[in-house]
């Protein structure tokens, strides 16, 4: 199986993420609409994860294909340095991030808090459709991830170059994918180290 197939396994993940991260609002607003008493809270608490649901099942495609697509490109671009595990976990969590608004963290600072759990149910997701559908033994990344040639390196700078001019299509886009992709690469890397350490220490209590 080619490393693009085996990354895509992943991807029914985000419909599964946008069914989650859309009724987990109800975690939230339910109790805050039943403190209140107000008639109107309640309804509106039970219609939006609803609606929201709906919507982000429309949306959530298109933008995860994006999504996974630009991860299998820098992927490819850099040399194939992530597994094809890392890199479908990576891609869920970048198309929870999007969805989520984190992009637009430069302007609206509470798009992190929004973007936080969706970023983590993104990659679960993810995470979880390919350990249960990866049949053969998935791509490993380049261990000497560090090493890189002048094609390689050329690679690099045409990918960064075609996604700085697709940026400067949009309103303010170079401000969205520069600080907005900063600001997901520190988010993915800690959450997905966070994941991989809580897992181990689980693991090793069970052992014992």
């Amino acid at each position: 199986m080619a490393k693009t197939e085996e990354v895509m396994i992943g991807f029914p993940g985000v419909y599964v993420a946008a069914l989650v991260y859309s009724f987990s609002a109800w975690l939230v607003l339910l109790p805050l609409a039943l403190f209140s008493g107000d008639f109107q809270d309640i309804a509106m608490a039970v219609v939006y994860p609803i609606a929201m649901c709906l919507l982000g099942i429309l949306i959530v495609g298109p933008i995860g294909l994006l999504c996974f697509g630009a991860v299998i490109s820098f992927d490819f671009a850099f040399g194939k340095v992530l597994s094809s595990r890392t890199a479908s976990i990576a891609a869920g969590g970048l198309t929870g991030f999007v969805c989520t608004g984190g992009p637009l963290c430069w302007s609206e600072p509470f798009c992190l808090v929004l973007a936080l759990p969706g970023t983590i149910v993104g990659q679960l997701c993810a995470a979880r459709f390919f350990d249960r559908n990866a049949t053969d033994e998935p791509c490993r990344g380049r261990r000497d991830w560090w090493r890189y040639d002048l094609r390689q390196m050329m690679k690099a700078t045409a990918w960064v170059a075609v996604a700085l001019a697709c940026a400067r299509l949009i309103p303010n886009g170079v401000h969205v994918l520069g600080i907005g992709s900063l600001v997901w690469i520190c988010m993915q890397a800690t959450t997905f180290y966070s994941g991989k350490t809580f897992k181990r220490l689980l693991l090793k209590s069970r052992s014992q």
